[in-house]
């Protein structure tokens, strides 16, 4: 098993899967670039993401396991009924790193990434409230470069 870790991203965006053109299907492989067209819209995120991919032989297949983790400062309702739409629907998701690369987590068709929230408020009254929020994928592909 082997395991790499990614620079930090700064912006993270969810997609519905079914609204995703995925440009020249056969050519998706790991490591590779593709263009994706699709309508998404960016998740409030409190510092930078991190993601770190795994990879694993299982049956003479490499299978990659994608964990992408961040923070969602708590805004009352609608940082709720967002956790709720990315928990209850399929999603894709398109990240920017450091150096505003942009890159496609998920496809248009299943395993789709599975979304697991946390909620976490500091015991002073003061104190921060906000959603650990760890996104995971596991497929024959982990992130791939968008075009």
């Amino acid at each position: 098993m082997t395991q790499r870790s990614l620079p930090g991203f700064k912006g993270i965006e969810y997609g519905n899967p079914a609204s995703l053109f995925i440009d020249s299907q056969e050519l998706i492989e790991e490591g590779g670039t593709v263009a994706a067209y699709g309508s998404f819209t960016g998740i409030p995120t409190v510092s930078l993401c991190g993601c770190s991919v795994t990879a694993e032989t299982v049956g003479g297949e490499t299978v990659y396991t994608t964990v992408l983790n961040f923070q969602m400062k708590d805004c009352e309702d609608h940082s709720r009924r967002l956790i709720s739409e990315l928990v209850m629907t399929d999603c894709c998701f398109r990240l920017t790193d450091v150096y505003g690369k942009k890159y496609l987590l998920g496809l248009d068709k299943r395993p789709y990434p599975t979304v697991k929230p946390s909620f976490r408020s500091e015991s002073l009254p003061s104190g921060q409230r906000a959603f650990s929020v760890e996104i995971t994928y596991i497929n024959t592909v982990s992130l791939l470069l968008l075009a």
